[in-house]
């Protein structure tokens, strides 16, 4: 795919058209250093072409990606072992995602699953209404503390798109990579089961389309 040097868009050629046709081409570069191309994108998925991202790297990596401060693009594959004849399957059945200035790209069939392996919610309980606090008596409230817990590299960052509002934070937050925090979750009523519901802002499974994701969780 070329990308004009005028107006920046990757555009198909005939060519290109021809060996996507016969087969010869199976996977598409959506990534290129600090490029991303959203129409490489929509073709990878309208054509059914793995996806991947490259650095283009063609000197030290340390000099364009300085550790601690920004990230190369790096293609995720799905391998079931650690081998090369594993690698190759998972290239071939297009198990692939990219992550690109902490933005996830990839088909929604492999970055709902890496979300929910990297993001972790938990019910801690209703709070206690302090207001009337006893040694013998702590009636609950209707807010419900929600652990989340991020044991991913990356940031995500959520948008709140589920039935319940949360209190100590704005619809749009931060969970930082490997860290834990807590939501207070305004139920109304105290519920057995909550659910929760977040759109993915730096994920993306489509051009413009970010994944929404739920979680169901048990109160004990």
């Amino acid at each position: 795919v070329s990308r004009s040097d005028t107006d920046g868009i990757a555009r198909m050629s005939e060519l290109h058209r021809q060996l996507f046709d016969e087969g010869l081409v199976r996977g598409i570069e959506v990534v290129n250093t600090d490029t991303f191309s959203e129409e490489a994108l929509r073709i990878a998925l309208e054509r059914n072409l793995t996806i991947v991202g490259n650095t283009d790297i063609h000197g030290l990596i340390e000099w364009v990606y300085p550790a601690g401060r920004k990230h190369r693009p790096v293609t995720l594959v799905f391998a079931k072992e650690k081998t090369l004849a594993c690698l190759h399957e998972a290239l071939r059945e297009r198990r692939t995602a990219v992550w690109f200035n902490n933005t996830l790209i990839g088909r929604a069939e492999w970055i709902e699953p890496l979300v929910r392996a990297s993001l972790t919610f938990k019910a801690a309980g209703y709070r206690p209404d302090r207001r009337r606090f006893t040694i013998q008596e702590r009636p609950d409230t209707s807010m419900l503390e929600v652990e989340v817990v991020n044991r991913s590299d990356a940031d995500f960052i959520l948008r709140n798109t589920g039935p319940h509002r949360v209190a100590n934070e704005a619809d749009v937050f931060t969970v930082p990579a490997q860290s834990s925090q807590r939501l207070n979750v305004l139920t109304v009523n105290r519920l057995a089961e909550v659910p929760l519901r977040f759109e993915v802002m730096n994920a993306l499974v489509g051009p413009g389309r970010h994944p929404e994701i739920g979680w169901s969780l048990k109160v004990d």
